[in-house]
């Protein structure tokens, strides 16, 4: 639930976010998404770790963006209080 409206997410678009939420705070890059929820051992040089990260920012509304951070270089970090 986001701002008391139920979000419905993909199973991929969910194993993402809660990767992204499991690893608490720390910085998931490309790679290790791309392990943990597409089963991919290595970088096939997509972007669908990308695509999927907008769709679930979208999906999250306003805040998406501040909770799921882009760590220039290194990947993506969820934070749960960002102000």
């Amino acid at each position: 639930e986001v701002d008391s409206r139920v979000v419905e997410f993909s199973p991929r678009e969910y194993a993402l976010l809660m990767a992204l939420i499991g690893a608490d705070g720390e910085v998931l890059d490309r790679t290790e998404l791309l392990r943990q929820v597409w089963n991919i051992e290595f970088d096939p040089g997509t972007n669908v770790v990308d695509v999927h990260i907008a769709r679930v920012r979208r999906r999250l509304g306003e805040g998406g963006r501040a909770h799921i951070q882009t760590v220039t270089g290194q990947g993506y970090r969820f934070v749960k209080d960002p102000d």
